[in-house]
């Protein structure tokens, strides 16, 4: 900045300063960043890793329980309930009337950007799902399985919705609570649990829960940042962008590492 000040021709400040116009337009996110190629990466990869993984796939599937038992019925039924979307659309439902109720501007906040990433996160999630049909474990061993355009649950494997509702309500919790540094030691790790649960009850194949979490998080920073050029959901430095790896693994919730983005 001070080398470009003593080469160039000095300019009046009138001429200098921006108009309002130009200073909103100035402090309005961009919609899509290039960090956000490498979740984008992993939802379409995700795909062309089925075949090359299947050895692992079918490896992952012969070490969980065809019928879960014990702790592991416990853990696949607790994160069957924690991904529904009944149950995540009522969390955000009641975050958002409570805070209102409440007069907590940001808890009511939170529960609309759930709201509005869990529907836009849906909608790509029930395309995908039937654009692919991949047939789900507990029906095949086969991980490289597929009726596309099939509209029968069974054949609805790829990506999870469990993991991508999971891992969207995470990353609005990260995201609208940067002060709370307790936010992510919970979020995160149930996330995970949730993904988790989805390959140990054998709904699920490791790549659809990968690209699950993948894709909520990717739908959650877009949607935010769609909310702040709108004028919605404060300033973009207020906000911290997650970075997450998950690793799945039969009767545990894997492995999470929360990195913050500029």
């Amino acid at each position: 900045m001070a080398l470009a000040a003593l080469v160039s021709p000095a300019v009046p400040a009138r001429a200098q300063a921006p108009g309002p116009a130009a200073s909103d337009r100035a402090a309005r996110p961009s919609l899509f960043r290039t960090s956000d190629l490498a979740y984008a990466g992993v939802v379409f990869g995700g795909v062309l890793l089925i075949e090359p993984l299947e050895g692992f796939e079918r490896s992952v599937r012969s070490h969980t329980p065809s019928r879960p038992a014990g702790f592991d019925r416990t853990f696949v039924d607790a994160g069957d309930v924690a991904g529904s979307p009944y149950l995540d659309v009522g969390l955000a439902l009641a975050a958002w009337g409570g805070g209102k109720l409440a007069g907590s501007p940001r808890i009511e906040k939170a529960g609309l950007d759930a709201m509005e990433t869990l529907v836009a996160a849906d909608a790509v999630l029930l395309g995908g799902k039937i654009l692919l049909g991949r047939r789900r474990p507990y029906a095949t061993s086969d991980p490289d399985e597929f009726s596309p355009l099939a509209f029968h649950e069974v054949n609805q494997s790829y990506p999870s919705g469990h993991a991508v509702r999971a891992f969207a309500l995470a990353a609005v919790a990260v995201a609208d609570f940067p002060d709370q540094r307790w936010v992510p030691w919970v979020a995160w790790p149930a996330a995970a649990a949730t993904a988790a649960s989805r390959v140990v009850g054998r709904d699920h194949w490791v790549t659809d829960v990968v690209g699950g979490a993948a894709l909520g998080i990717l739908s959650t920073r877009v949607i935010l940042r769609f909310d702040a050029r709108r004028g919605r959901g404060g300033s973009a430095s207020e906000r911290r962008a997650p970075v997450v790896a998950l690793l799945p693994v039969p009767g545990g919730a894997g492995a999470v590492l929360d990195l913050p983005l500029p």
